[in-house]
């Protein structure tokens, strides 16, 4: 038992010290030039994006979001991708970021999951820049 429950240890440890690795390796694979093409191929780049936000590596989730919205102009994930830019920047306190990919994320999919949820952060990131502004007077 005690074997089971060192080795159950050591693979957890291994996989939360190589998620990094991981994540790059999903998004590498996707933007190889004979992967480009495949159907899979978005989707797996856009899962690398969220392993790295799940991680807070949100500079490195924003540069394969972007990276993936520039690559592929009709994926299923594209929404997402441009949800989760705007959602990172915010994260970064790049708030000027995040607001140009919120607006641009509610101008583009009306109809998507997440917008009422952008509104609302575009309505909190304006609040925020008026209080900073204000403050800085």
């Amino acid at each position: 038992m005690k074997k089971v429950l060192v080795l159950a240890l050591v693979v957890v440890g291994g996989l939360v010290i190589g998620s990094p690795r991981l994540a790059d390796y999903f998004a590498n694979k996707a933007f190889k030039e004979k992967n480009r093409e495949k159907e899979w191929a978005p989707g797996l780049a856009y899962r690398g994006g969220v392993f790295h936000m799940h991680l807070y590596n949100f500079g490195k989730a924003n540069t394969i979001f972007k990276k993936a919205l520039d690559q592929w102009d009709d994926f299923e994930k594209r929404p997402d991708c441009m949800y989760k830019t705007a959602s990172s920047y915010k994260h970064l306190g790049k708030t000027g970021k995040a607001l140009k990919w919120y607006k641009r994320y509610k101008n583009h999919y009306p109809d998507h999951r997440w917008y009422s949820e952008a509104k609302k952060n575009i309505s909190q990131l304006n609040a925020n820049l008026e209080v900073s502004e204000e403050v800085a007077r």
